[in-house]
C-alpha cells in the first residue's frame, strides 16, 4: 500500500552535483517517467550543460561520484517501475535526485585513464624528427623521489561540507615513489608560455580525470571559512562564479598549483600571493586529455583574478606566469 501511494503521488526534488544545496520541485507529470525527467533536466540546466555537449544520468546520493567513482546510477527501467519511490530511497516523502552531467566525446569521463606514451622503434638519429624539432615545445619532466601520499592541506582539509548532502571526503592522493622521466616534443599549439623558473613536475596522480573530479567536488563544497576565497553568499552565486572560485581553490593548493614566478600586476599592487596552475597543465599531453565545460583547458588567470573576476594588464588579461 505504501508503494502504491508513493507511486501515485511521487515527490521529486531535482539538484545537480554542481549545486547540491539547491533543488527544484518536479511536478508529477514530469516525475513519473524517466524520459520526461531527462527532458526537464536538460531544460533546467541548459545554460551550463547543453544537450549537444553533455549526457546526463541521476543518483539519489550526492556521494556517489566521490573518490573518482560514479556509483549507484538510477536505472531508467527501475525508475519507471517505481522501484525508487520507497522508504529506502525517499526521505520525508521526497526522492532527491542529483543530475550528473558527463561530457560527450571520444573519451567520456568514466573512460579516462592515463595512457602510456608509445614511441616507434626508430634509429636514435631519427627519434628527434619523430618527436618534433622545436625545442620550445619540449615538456621536461624531472625525476625525483616523492612520498607515497600527497595531501592537499591548504584547501581540502578544512572544508565545512554541506553535511546534509556531502559526507567527509578524503582528498589524499596515492602516488608512486618516483615519477617518470621523459621529454616530449610536439607540433606548435596555442599554449601558455612556460616561465623561466623551473617547477617540480606534476605528480603522477594529477591526471586530467582526477582534476575534473576534484574541480567538481570543489564547486559542490565551496571555500572553507579560513580560505581567502571564502564568500558568505557562495550558495547564491551562479555556476560560472562557483567554477571560478573552485579553480582558485585548486590553484592555492600545492597539488595542481604553484606560485607564479612572474606575479600579475593586480596581485603585486594588492600585496597578494599570486598562484597559478602548474605550467604542465597547459601543454600536451596533459591538455589533450582535458575537457572542461568550455573545452579550452584550465584557463590562464591566477587564483585571485579568477576568483574575483578581475583583470590586471593593459590587454585586459591576467599577466601572471
Amino acid at each position: 500500500m505504501d508503494y502504491l501511494i508513493a507511486r501515485a503521488l511521487p515527490t521529486v526534488l531535482l539538484s545537480s552535483f554542481s549545486t547540491p544545496h539547491a533543488s527544484i520541485l518536479v511536478t508529477e507529470s514530469f516525475s513519473k517517467q524517466h524520459e520526461k525527467l531527462i527532458s526537464l533536466t536538460y531544460h533546467r540546466f541548459s545554460n551550463d550543460y547543453p544537450k549537444s555537449d553533455w549526457d546526463v544520468h541521476f543518483h539519489h546520493d550526492c556521494a556517489h561520484i566521490m573518490n573518482g567513482r560514479c556509483e549507484a546510477e538510477i536505472d531508467d527501467f527501475l525508475y519507471d517501475e517505481g522501484e525508487y519511490f520507497t522508504e529506502r530511497y525517499m526521505h520525508e516523502g521526497k526522492l532527491r535526485l542529483y543530475a550528473h552531467f558527463v561530457a560527450k566525446g571520444p573519451r567520456s569521463l568514466a573512460q579516462w585513464a592515463p595512457e602510456p606514451l608509445i614511441m616507434p622503434m626508430l634509429p636514435r638519429e631519427d627519434l628527434g624528427d619523430w618527436l618534433g624539432s622545436s625545442a620550445q615545445n619540449a615538456i621536461k619532466i624531472d625525476s625525483s623521489p616523492r612520498p607515497n601520499k600527497r595531501v592537499f592541506p591548504d584547501v581540502i582539509d578544512h572544508f565545512d561540507c554541506y553535511s546534509e548532502y556531502l559526507p567527509s571526503h578524503d582528498f589524499t592522493f596515492q602516488l608512486p615513489m618516483t615519477s617518470i622521466t621523459t621529454t616530449v616534443k610536439g607540433p606548435s599549439v596555442a599554449m601558455r608560455p612556460r616561465p623561466s623558473a623551473e617547477y617540480t613536475s606534476l605528480p603522477m596522480g594529477a591526471t586530467a580525470l582526477q582534476f575534473l573530479i576534484d574541480h567538481e567536488s570543489m564547486v559542490s563544497k565551496g571555500p572553507p571559512d579560513d580560505s581567502r576565497h571564502y564568500r558568505r553568499d557562495y550558495a547564491l552565486c551562479n555556476t560560472a562564479k562557483k567554477r571560478g572560485i573552485a579553480h582558485a581553490l585548486l590553484m592555492d593548493g600545492d597539488f595542481y598549483g604553484v606560485e607564479a614566478s612572474q606575479p600579475c600586476v593586480s596581485c603585486v599592487k594588492r600585496g597578494e600571493k599570486c598562484r597559478i596552475y602548474h605550467p604542465d597543465m597547459h601543454v600536451l599531453p596533459w591538455k589533450a586529455d582535458l575537457i572542461d565545460v568550455n573545452k579550452r583547458g584550465v584557463g590562464a588567470q591566477c587564483a585571485m583574478c579568477r576568483a574575483k573576476g578581475r583583470t590586471s594588464s593593459a590587454t585586459g588579461a591576467c599577466c601572471a606566469a
